[in-house]
């Protein structure tokens, strides 16, 4: 029992050392290394990216110079020259989509699909654009479904925690997204039907607090409400009557203040007198 108790613990170290080993290996030469190589891969796509529109504009232009009746045997050259190096470059474009899919920068492989869209393409290149396009297209309706539910889950949390703001904001969000499901829309109809009624409850107690003189408290809830809904005329004449007020009284009780001090100063020469 005692050699295989030794023997597991020289197993058990020797792991331990190999795990170790492995989290080493991560060093700050490798992250370096990580981040040179990502740098590499943006530099390489814009470069490609680039070169496809200027192959797409150098081709245009012989194109143009053709239809003009200006076109020579060494047009046709470049637009067969030009048209040559369109299927290249849509070969490293659709490398650089494939490599986009596979690290999920769905962003990247569809400026690859754009630049694809504009050269043009053999039939077989084409047709795996084609591909490329449906991929995208499959992709990016899945994460704006993804966002959809994520957003109208954190709009009902809102809403049933009273956030005014935040909720405008998510709904805000929501309405950018273009294509919203039926259910979505009803999350928004009844969460504007909820900051409606919210507005009015507190829009009338900002009413309260003026009219018993809290003039502050009814500043601090209608400067809140504007915040939520800047377009509410009433609730900005109300907000600018209310500033006023609390200025005009600001400046009553300074004056006061002026007034008792020159007071206290002449007393003292009338005593002498």
């Amino acid at each position: 029992m005692q050699k295989l108790s030794v023997s597991t613990s020289v197993l058990l170290l020797w792991l331990i050392s190999g795990c170790q080993t492995l989290s080493d290996t991560n060093t700050p030469q490798d992250k370096q290394s990580q981040t040179a190589t990502a740098s590499l891969y943006q530099h390489e796509l814009r470069r490609t990216l680039s070169k496809s529109q200027w192959l797409i504009d150098e081709y245009a232009y012989y194109v143009n110079i053709e239809a003009l009746s200006q076109g020579t045997l060494l047009t046709d050259f470049y637009q067969r020259y030009y048209l040559f190096e369109q299927q290249k470059i849509a070969r490293s474009l659709l490398k650089h989509a494939a490599s986009a899919f596979d690290t999920g920068d769905i962003s990247a492989a569809a400026l690859c699909h754009h630049s694809l869209s504009n050269l043009k393409l053999s039939d077989k290149l084409l047709a795996t654009t084609d591909t490329l396009g449906k991929k995208i297209s499959q992709y990016q309706e899945v994460a704006r479904e993804q966002t959809q539910r994520k957003l109208g889950r954190e709009l009902d949390r809102s809403i049933e925690d009273g956030q005014l703001i935040a909720s405008t904001q998510l709904i805000s969000q929501l309405k950018r997204i273009r294509q919203l499901s039926k259910d979505i829309h009803d999350k928004i109809e009844r969460a504007n039907n909820v900051l409606t009624h919210n507005v009015d409850i507190l829009d009338k107690k900002a009413d309260a607090f003026y009219l018993d003189g809290n003039i502050q408290l009814a500043i601090s809830l209608w400067e809140y409400l504007i915040k939520f809904d800047p377009n509410n005329k009433a609730i900005e004449k109300k907000l600018a009557r209310s500033i006023k007020v609390r200025d005009n009284m600001k400046n009553l009780r300074d004056n006061l203040k002026d007034a008792n001090e020159d007071e206290h100063k002449t007393q003292p020469h009338s005593k002498k007198q």
